[in-house]
């Protein structure tokens, strides 16, 4: 299994996975119209854009022959820091296909860094 970070190049697959695998997931539990509503507002294209370009989260695609199998979102910073005042990185989401296990694509997130590059953070005089 791969980690590949999500670039606004990759808007259109990241939107498709995320209502792929939040449909199968939750519609069975949920009416349509209202599994509808829910994808419309959370996995819209503008939205995703704006989470992509969010200087204090990313989204990393976990890959698998050549394949998206999932993802997972990072925050850090003041996004973080709401939920939490320690330094480094809170895993926002964890998607992944059916036949993926979460477990599977932990093992494979253990790489990341404990703390966000440099030149994601902001300087403590800003």
């Amino acid at each position: 299994m791969a980690i590949k970070r999500c670039t606004l190049a990759d808007l259109e697959e990241l939107g498709e996975i995320s209502v792929s695998t939040y449909y199968d997931t939750f519609a069975p539990f949920n009416t349509e119209e209202n599994t509808r509503i829910y994808l419309e507002e959370a996995y819209n294209l503008p939205k995703l854009t704006r989470e992509l370009e969010n200087p204090q989260s990313a989204f990393y695609f976990l890959q698998e022959n050549d394949q998206t199998v999932g993802y997972i979102k990072l925050n850090w910073g003041r996004r973080k820091r709401k939920q939490s005042p320690q330094r480094g990185w809170k895993l926002n989401e964890s998607i992944s296909k059916k036949n993926i296990s979460g477990w599977a694509m932990a093992k494979h997130c253990c790489c990341l860094p404990k703390r966000p590059p440099k030149s994601c953070r902001k300087s403590r005089s800003g």
